[in-house]
């Protein structure tokens, strides 16, 4: 039986806190939180990337499969703190396409 498409979903997120932090570092810690919660086999289903981010917003996009939103939404909402300082992940908007959610912050 043919495998189908992996179905993605997109999720944008703010940054809150004092901490100054890279995407790298932000993806790190996202990627840290979510293999603690789910374990590594989790996390390979997942399928998490960053597409992009914005340090002088602070805001970005993170890229997980549909089956694993709830737990790429815990993952970000367990990220405490970025190079030391206190933070804080939240979820802005979650859609199917990223063109869907680039228009909708302009």
């Amino acid at each position: 039986m043919p495998v189908r498409n992996v179905r993605r979903r997109y999720i944008a997120f703010k940054v809150q806190g004092e901490g100054e932090a890279t995407g790298g570092e932000l993806f790190d810690a996202v990627v840290s939180g979510f293999r603690l919660l789910y374990g590594v086999k989790g996390l390979s289903e997942a399928g998490l990337k960053l597409i992009e981010y914005d340090a002088a917003t602070r805001r970005g996009i993170i890229r997980c499969s549909h089956i694993h939103l709830t737990g790429a939404r815990a993952a970000l909402a367990r990220v405490a703190e970025l190079r030391g300082a206190p933070a804080s992940i939240q979820v802005e908007r979650v859609s199917g396409t990223i063109r869907s959610l680039r228009s909708a912050r302009t």
